[in-house]
């Protein structure tokens, strides 16, 4: 996975490894159906393109949430299409 790190004004490339997903859902009392989904995932950094120092723990924590932030919505987008 490439994606954007705005803090960094660059890129990184991931290598996600061992991905787990847990499925649960719910229906409620109305018959509206919801499902949520919890992801993990163990990843190797590939490339970096970006200003950060990842031997600070804060700059490492950024980037997680920009690439969580970002796979989100592409997950998001794909169960719109569906």
């Amino acid at each position: 996975m490439t994606g954007y790190i705005p803090k960094g004004k660059g890129t990184v490339t991931l290598d996600a490894r061992n991905l787990k997903c847990k499925i649960n859902t719910l229906i409620s009392p109305d018959q509206k159906v919801s499902i949520s989904l919890l992801l993990t995932a163990e990843g190797q950094l590939n490339e970096k393109n970006t200003n950060l120092d990842l031997r600070a723990s804060k700059n490492i924590k950024t980037l997680e949430t920009a690439l969580n932030a970002q796979l989100k919505k592409r997950i998001g987008n794909m169960i719109a299409k569906m």
